[in-house]
């Protein structure tokens, strides 16, 4: 059985290697696997108090002040919610549908995270960051620096969602994840441990001291 991480970038990595960093995400990042992975785990329709309070785990309201915009998803919670409802409950992975079922969910979470997107003071990394809790299986977060690997913004959403889904079915990839999820980390669906390899390999690259321009 083939197993390995093929980043975006076509970049193969080992799961020793892969499974090297995701266990170093964790030892760095112990309170956020707490704080955020590990608080009222989905899924689940409901956006509870938890929910938001929990991104500042991912330093999700950083530039901002908080309750601006977790006011503002509050007074809209009922009408997110009820396209919520619309995805995929089961415990099932991404990696575990079939083509069709993927992309009739990927038309139903882009539908979602536009609605939170556009809600007062929130954007795509907030949505992101929010419904993957819900939706751990089937909504990857976003960020600028997992945006890197893709060369783009998180919108539109259905293109972002297609590529990284297609990256973490791919058979060698899939498998390699699903070996780290039984090794370290049966709490993080696959793409999450997905998105903790490709941030942690882009922080760490930017803050990698350049080389100097001559002596």
């Amino acid at each position: 059985m083939r197993a390995y991480v093929l980043l975006p970038t076509g970049l193969k990595m080992s799961v020793d290697h892969s499974e090297a960093i995701v266990r170093k995400y964790l030892a760095d990042h112990a309170a956020v696997s707490d704080l955020y992975d590990g608080t009222n785990p989905g899924p689940h329709d409901d956006v509870t108090p938890m929910d938001v309070l929990a991104l500042n785990a991912l330093n999700a309201f950083v530039g901002a002040a908080p309750m601006d915009p977790m006011a503002a998803l509050w007074g809209k919670r009922t009408a997110i919610q009820n396209q919520i409802a619309k995805v995929n409950l089961s415990r099932l992975d991404v990696t575990d549908l079939t083509g069709d079922e993927v992309r009739s969910e990927t038309d139903k979470v882009s539908q979602v995270l536009t609605l939170i997107e556009h809600t007062h003071g929130w954007g795509p990394t907030r949505a992101a960051k929010l419904l993957h809790r819900l939706r751990p299986g089937l909504v990857p977060i976003w960020d600028e620096l997992v945006g890197e690997w893709y060369g783009c913004r998180a919108q539109p959403w259905p293109e972002y969602l297609q590529a990284v889904f297609s990256d973490v079915r791919r058979e060698p990839t899939r498998n390699a994840l699903h070996a780290m999820q039984g090794r370290c980390c049966p709490h993080l669906t696959a793409l999450r441990i997905w998105d903790i390899i490709l941030w942690k390999l882009k922080y760490d690259s930017h803050r990698s001291p350049k080389p100097s321009m001559g002596a």
